[in-house]
């Protein structure tokens, strides 16, 4: 029975069939962002795609009833090369399905050449089995046309290393479906962490629904900022600075606290600025914004962006195995081959900081008018272990004084700490819960001393 399916599935198609099939009806679910002159949907890039994949559906489609309609039987043995072949192809269409479904967005990464990297957990395992069986199918087709010693050692050695790339590859699928971590980089371990602790309401930020209209009896403390104040890394937002302050001030005072968070990661002033705009429609008692040292990235860049060659662009977003080794050796290069660094610092450069300082200026003047106690809080846990850091804190403090902005200082609170012991992971060096907790009780302490005068 077995060998009688095996045969008609290689013989007929049907894993192209569906495989091939599934990913043309996911194109269909996308729409184009930005142009969309074919029928209001998809950019004229993109139905070129959607007609050459369905051009090649239905090649296959016919391919396959020409057999059938000349009652053209299967071959008596099987030949495993197709056999793995067509399943590489149904496992990729599955795959690419599930994650259209997932997120229709997804549909659209065929454009980008990202074959293989699905966020949706099923659809990764998927991708996986397809690489396996196209590994196969591959060797079984090669393995009669080698002649030569030589040339099967090369197979040999070729198809084993691989091979072993591509278990490797299913061990960290595996590991980050089961147990995602935060990398610090939009990896796509860290994509599936936020898939399975970041979730979002409907203003778009990682919080709780919150009610415009306000309890008399509740104050109400608004978080703004950016991955700081979202939480990376952090798996309950019980642990973050906001709600961590609002526990402390809920058992010092007895009354009631709300905290409302209003942040996304890889986000500067000006974006703030929006973020405080959607606050304030719930009426907040107490404004921080949660301030980090590449909040001025828009006047000066400050944050390591992804640079890449083409080839590099293509394994990172099709491979997990190439995304941890993308990281570990961005680590090394960063730890003991760079340079003394030298790079203009911004913080440095009195212009483009009293411009900056406007852009937080406007955000401290917009929060007032409103009636709320409104402070900047620089979060920096980076200053337990460089002293320039440190100074950079120091000046900028003395900059908002200068400027009339209400700033906090929680430089002294990590005294006591190294620098390891304040991180989420050792590929992640956003704060962790530790962090976080020592950081709010001393902003607690602040708070409680302002409500009181």
């Amino acid at each position: 029975m077995f060998k009688l399916l095996a045969k008609n599935f290689q013989h007929f198609h049907f894993g192209q069939i569906i495989g091939v099939g599934l990913y043309t009806l996911s194109l269909f679910f996308y729409h184009s962002f930005v142009n969309r002159p074919i029928l209001g949907l998809w950019s004229y890039p993109f139905f070129v795609v959607i007609v050459f994949s369905t051009l090649l559906f239905l090649i296959i489609l016919v391919k396959a009833w020409r057999k059938h309609s000349k009652n053209q039987q299967p071959e008596d043995h099987i030949r495993f090369g197709s056999l793995f072949f067509e399943l590489a192809i149904l496992f990729w269409g599955v795959a690419y399905f599930i994650s259209t479904v997932d997120d229709s967005a997804n549909a659209g990464r065929i454009t980008d050449l990202n074959f293989f990297g699905s966020i949706a957990p099923i659809a990764v395992c998927f991708e996986w089995i397809s690489l396996i069986m196209l590994l196969i199918s591959a060797l079984l087709f090669v393995s009669p046309l080698l002649k030569t010693k030589w040339t099967q050692t090369v197979v040999l050695i070729l198809g084993t290393t691989i091979g072993f790339l591509l278990m490797t590859e299913g061990v960290i699928r595996g590991r980050a479906v089961i147990a995602p971590i935060t990398q610090g980089f939009p990896t796509y371990t860290s994509a599936l962490w936020g898939r399975y602790y970041a979730s979002l309401n409907q203003e778009g930020f990682r919080d709780l629904e919150h009610s415009k209209s306000k309890d008399p009896e509740t104050h109400r403390l608004l978080v703004v900022g950016d991955s700081f104040a979202f939480g990376d890394g952090l798996k309950s937002i019980q642990d973050r600075i906001g709600s961590q302050v609002v526990k402390r001030l809920i058992t010092q005072t007895n009354e009631k606290w709300e905290v409302i968070n209003a942040s996304r990661g890889d986000t500067h002033t000006l974006e703030h600025i929006e973020f405080l705009k959607a606050g304030l429609n719930y009426k907040p008692d107490v404004i921080f914004l949660l301030y980090v040292f590449n909040d001025i990235d828009y006047l000066f860049p400050v944050t390591p962006r992804k640079d890449f060659s083409a080839l590099s662009r293509f394994l990172f977003i099709n491979s997990y195995l190439f995304q941890e080794i993308y990281l570990r050796v961005r680590r090394i290069k960063a730890q003991y081959f760079a340079e003394e660094k030298t790079d203009f610092d911004p913080y440095l450069d009195h212009s483009i900081l009293s411009r900056h300082l406007q852009d937080i200026s406007k955000f401290v003047k917009l929060a007032s008018r409103h009636g709320a106690l409104v402070r900047v809080i620089p979060f920096a846990i980076d200053i337990t272990f460089k002293d320039t850091l440190r100074d950079r804190y120091q000046s900028f403090l003395d900059e908002c004084e200068v400027a009339n902005i209400p700033v906090w200082s929680i430089e002294k609170v990590f005294d006591n700490f190294q620098f390891s012991q304040l991180v989420v992971n050792n590929m992640d060096t956003h704060p962790n819960e530790l962090a976080n907790r020592v950081a709010a009780e001393e902003i607690a302490k602040q708070l409680l001393r302002e409500l009181g005068n």
